[in-house]
């Protein structure tokens, strides 16, 4: 606290100061005569008219009463007051709107019928209702806030990227955080270029049950660790790409395993007293855009996660087991090779959505109906699709899934 006498450094909160006080004084006040009268003649003299002619007396108004806020709103537009950046003026309005379309879905609405091609509006979606409770802020660690909702996509080449991240409903609930972090990079360009897809969730035993929200710190651990493999990964993406092409799969296996190792060797800078979090559960995939390369590379500390829709059906796609002589607390690194062929999806989940897949039959049944045929999905239908069974999956949603054109 500032002791009583001394003074501010230099320059220190200037634009404060300029903003609520202080700076060069107006004009002010001149010392000539300032009347009503004066500044009619003078105003006379202006536009030519006769000096000494007194104004029209203003109409007779009623007494004012107190508005609304909204009357007061109402008046202001109609009246084209001016406010700060421009005048207030309504928008031209369709004398004669056409009628919705026959058949027209409710907006906002999901079916609710699992399994079913009809489409019947019976609840709204995650999100539209319900108390939605804005996470707090720091005003010291406004770097740590997370969007409730992240959606990306994209096509390169033969394939379709769609991924997204939402804040679970529980979480949304008590005003926490997303705990679920992801990350989609392209690095290189045309059939030389490498697709990383990173997701990443506070790990298991740190108090996070994947339904209430993470503890404090580790929603921004899982924001670096997915930074950095992808910072990592994108160095190495020409080493990567080649042992890829040519098939060789143990030296990209120990490759990505020495950069995943490395996550926990080197605390993150942006965590204050939180430096010693475990290392958030990490899942990835690298999909090469080559067209002749269809390996596709999933790998992390996440033993479940990937699945593949190939000719209606899905299918688990469990990574590699552990060398001989060890236990999985030895190895806890996943790795998993798998061809891919036109038609597929293959379909990476955060921890909330595999143990959905998993658990939740009607879920994958809709998914695959919704997925098997017909073109990608568009962003929006991706995440209209991933806040399905909301009400009985209330952790994050987080996953991706890559389209096989």
């Amino acid at each position: 606290m500032t002791q009583q006498g001394e003074r501010r450094g230099a320059g220190e909160d200037d634009w404060w100061g300029e903003l609520y006080g202080g700076g060069p004084r107006d004009a002010g006040p001149s010392g000539a005569d300032d009347s009503v009268d004066g500044r009619f003649d003078s105003a006379a003299r202006v536009v030519g008219a006769p000096p000494g002619h007194p104004p029209r007396p203003p109409s007779p108004r009623r007494p004012e009463r107190s508005m609304s806020p909204g009357e007061r709103r109402q008046q202001t537009a109609e009246e084209g007051e001016w406010w700060v950046g421009g005048p207030v003026s309504p928008l031209p309005r369709d004398p004669a709107p056409d009628p919705a379309p026959e058949g027209w879905p409710e907006p906002n609405w999901l079916p609710h019928r699992m399994g079913t091609t009809r489409s019947e509006p019976a609840e709204p979606p995650a999100g539209t209702g319900g108390a939605d409770v804005l996470q707090a802020a720091d005003p010291g660690r406004i770097g740590e806030l997370v969007p409730d909702t992240v959606l990306d996509g994209g096509r390169h080449g033969d394939l379709t990227l769609r991924a997204a991240s939402q804040r679970g409903e529980e979480a949304r609930r008590q005003g926490g955080p997303r705990g679920d972090a992801l990350l989609t990079a392209r690095f290189g360009t045309g059939r030389h270029a490498l697709l990383l897809i990173a997701t990443a969730a506070p790990a298991p035993g740190t108090g996070n049950d994947r339904v209430a929200g993470p503890p404090p710190g580790h929603h921004t651990a899982a924001q670096e660790v997915c930074r950095r493999i992808a910072e990592a990964v994108g160095r190495n993406r020409a080493a990567l790409v080649q042992d890829l092409a040519a098939g060789r799969h143990r030296e990209v296996r120990s490759g990505l395993r020495r950069l995943t190792d490395r996550l926990g060797q080197r605390p993150s800078t942006g965590f204050g007293p939180e430096r010693a979090l475990p290392t958030p559960e990490l899942r990835c995939l690298l999909v090469p855009a080559d067209p002749g390369c269809p390996g596709r590379v999933f790998f992390g500390t996440g033993r479940t996660g990937l699945f593949r829709l190939r000719d209606g059906c899905w299918q688990a796609l469990d990574p590699d087991g552990p060398p001989e002589g060890t236990t999985p607390a030895d190895d806890v690194f996943a790795f998993r090779v798998c061809r891919a062929r036109p038609r597929d999806v293959l379909l990476l989940c955060g921890p909330g959505p595999a143990a959905a897949m998993q658990g939740d039959p009607a879920l994958a049944g809709e998914l695959a109906r919704r997925w098997a045929h017909g073109p990608p999905r568009e962003p929006s239908a991706f995440l209209d699709d991933l806040r399905l069974r909301a009400a009985a999956h209330r952790g994050d949603r987080t996953a991706a899934a890559v389209w096989e054109t």
